[in-house]
């Protein structure tokens, strides 16, 4: 089958997991014998090109667009848009016509027999009547397409409905989206399906798979892991330190702990709350903030940790360091809501705790700080589980959606 996929991001720029999942999904797709074109935006230092071929073997087409900066550019810090700008931005993506111009011209270049959406930003949803004659999934990593922000977080606290501007730009984006004759909609967890679903009608009006992420590849030298000789506990995060990933909640739990137990924190990740958190945190010896560092290190850290942290405020879609954690073994406390609580098994592989909580996660830490061995016995049984996160079984999960949509069953 030949797939188009499209990410406004693609790798080796990454953000965050949207890029690294889609990056995922082509490799995958490839080497499943799929003949696999990327559409992706290309950066002012990179060149424009329709025949760059990954080394995994699918093809990607970079474009530049005619925008004032792209959104890579802006999230590492290498421009600052004003309010404005954004505004100006984000409005072309409705009105623009040439926007829908690029799309018809791929189309007719790349032909493909499905069209996998990750991100349309950039290209536009007035591109969406483009491809009316087309079967698509549009895969939801995020709320984003209920919240012009994004993630549905905001002053500290995930959003218990919409905001005006966000019920607004959702029925614009479904108006474009109805366009379609052969659509549905991917998520990675239930939670984050129905969430969407809630907000955006097209999304209600077609069909809903829940399919898992594809597991990022692990390097061939993967460590073996091994119990800290010290009798450390060794606990890990991993993600962008901004308020909505409540890695606050950790470090004001394991402060109280500090002076009777031994244990490290290792802080793998950057974002706007680095400095913040430094400067509160950073004078601790068990505090080790890293930076942001690449997916084999973190799948090492990931491996070699004796327990893995994703205390998000908002409901996670999905979780890809959850999701790794557990297939390498590796217990996880959790914030139990969203994704996370869909793959963590509650006093079975780790722990799923109130968001926010100081106090609960502070229980939680001392309890194994006192009986380590309730760790081990949950690294036993995420043993049992693995197989969920098999690339080809989800690939497979994949498939059979794509065939779905086309057929318009």
């Amino acid at each position: 089958m030949k797939i188009l996929v499209i990410s406004h991001v693609f790798s080796p720029n990454i953000v965050g997991g949207a890029e690294a999942c889609a990056y995922n999904f082509a490799r995958g797709l490839s080497a499943k014998g799929h003949e696999v074109s990327v559409l992706t935006i290309a950066e002012p230092e990179e060149k424009e090109t329709w025949d760059e071929i990954s080394p995994e073997g699918f093809r990607i087409i970079r474009l530049r667009i005619p925008r004032a900066f792209t959104p890579y550019a802006a999230s590492k810090g290498k421009i600052s848009p004003t309010r404005l700008q954004w505004k100006i931005w984000n409005l072309q993506d409705y009105i623009d016509p040439r926007g829908p111009k690029m799309i018809k011209k791929v189309l007719s270049i790349v032909r493909p027999d499905h069209i996998d959406i990750h991100s349309l930003t950039g290209f536009g949803f007035n591109s969406l009547p483009a491809m009316r004659g087309y079967s698509v999934t549009w895969y939801l990593h995020d709320p984003a397409l209920a919240c012009t922000q994004g993630i549905m977080f905001r002053k500290g606290k995930a959003c218990s409905g919409q905001c005006r501007m966000c019920a607004i730009v959702s029925h614009v984006r479904s108006k474009f989206m109805n366009k379609l004759k052969r659509l549905a909609f991917l998520s990675p967890s239930r939670s984050n399906l129905e969430r969407v679903q809630k907000y955006i009608e097209a999304a209600r009006k077609s069909p809903g798979f829940v399919v898992p992420n594809v597991p990022d590849p692990l390097p061939p030298d993967l460590p073996s892991y091994r119990p800290d000789p010290d009798g450390a506990l060794r606990i890990l995060f991993v993600g962008r330190l901004i308020p909505a990933k409540g890695l606050e909640c950790v470090l004001a739990a394991l402060e109280q702990l500090a002076d009777q137990y031994k244990f490290t924190l290792t802080i793998l990740g950057e974002g706007s709350e680095e400095d913040k958190l430094k400067a509160r945190y950073g004078r601790y010896a068990w505090a080790r903030f890293e930076g942001f560092v690449s997916q084999d290190m973190v799948s090492r850290a990931v491996a070699t940790h004796d327990l893995v942290c994703t205390p998000s405020l908002w409901p996670e879609p999905y979780g890809r360091v959850t999701a790794q954690a557990l297939q390498l073994g590796t217990p996880v406390f959790g914030s139990d809501h969203g994704g996370t609580a869909e793959l963590v098994r509650h006093e079975e592989t780790g722990l799923l705790l109130p968001a926010g909580n100081v106090e609960a996660w502070k229980n939680a830490f001392l309890r194994i700080l006192t009986s380590p061995h309730e760790l081990s016995a949950w690294r036993e049984n995420a043993g049992k589980y693995m197989s969920a996160f098999d690339q080809n079984a989800i690939l497979a999960q994949y498939e059979s959606a794509v065939q779905s949509t086309a057929s318009g069953a």
